[in-house]
């Protein structure tokens, strides 16, 4: 394999933190938003915030060094200039009702459709032995303390009652050749079927024939390999 993803991902998070202004909308087109929220049923009127613009915004937001929601309204305001259009309000609350507004379904597709695509468009040279392989990688991460969150993903019982946040237990799919997610699935941090294996088994339907999974051997259980093997996968 030719091709570092870290130095590549370093790069393009070195040319954002340089940026002023939306940097993904070059990236990531509205046309590709829009098109996966109206697949998805999800209305919208024409606004500043439409959903290209927001997730632009957020994704900017999430790889900024300041990660406030201020600064991501002035990067949207220095693009509306430099774009012949006049500066919006620098209230945050607008683009904070925007982002509720977004179908969590939606990320989880734009995810899923753009790494597919950087997936396909990789030279033949970067795949290993001229195979696809794909890797799983399970996660763990904390959400804001909400009493929608608490009810969607109840504290652990290692949790004392009122400490603590929603934990959510989370399984990627991602490219060796490009490092770019491919399937995400997601469950509560604990109870029956909330583990990494059952995640897995949930995505095994993403996988192709000729392909290869490679996953730590928490993973080897019988059922995955009798699965991969019925999809003449390895």
């Amino acid at each position: 394999m030719s091709v570092n993803s870290n130095n590549i991902f370093g790069r393009l998070a070195n040319q954002f933190s340089n940026s002023h202004t939306l940097f993904f909308n070059s990236k990531l087109s509205a046309e590709v938003i829009h098109q996966a929220c109206h697949a998805l049923g999800h209305k919208f009127r024409k606004r500043v915030y439409s959903p290209a613009i927001t997730i632009w915004m957020f994704i900017g937001q999430v790889l900024s060094h300041d990660h406030s929601c201020r600064d991501a309204v002035s990067r949207l305001n220095v693009w509306r200039v430099a774009n012949g259009m006049k500066p919006c309000d620098t209230d945050t609350t607008a683009y904070c009702e925007a982002r509720q507004r977004l179908p969590e379904q939606l990320v989880l597709d734009l995810a899923r459709s753009t790494g597919s695509d950087c997936a396909s468009k990789s030279p033949q040279s970067w795949l290993w032995m001229n195979r696809v392989v794909k890797l799983v990688d399970g996660f763990t991460t904390i959400m804001p303390d909400t009493d929608e969150n608490r009810k969607e993903y109840p504290q652990p019982n290692s949790q004392k009652a009122g400490v603590g946040f929603p934990i959510i237990r989370a399984l990627k799919i991602f490219s060796l050749a490009v490092g770019a997610a491919l399937e995400v699935a997601t469950s509560k941090y604990a109870g029956k079927q909330t583990g990494e294996t059952n995640l897995l088994r949930k995505l095994l339907n993403t996988l192709l024939p000729g392909e290869i999974l490679l996953a730590d051997c928490y993973f080897a259980t019988y059922w995955i390999l009798a699965t991969a093997w019925q999809k003449d996968a390895a």
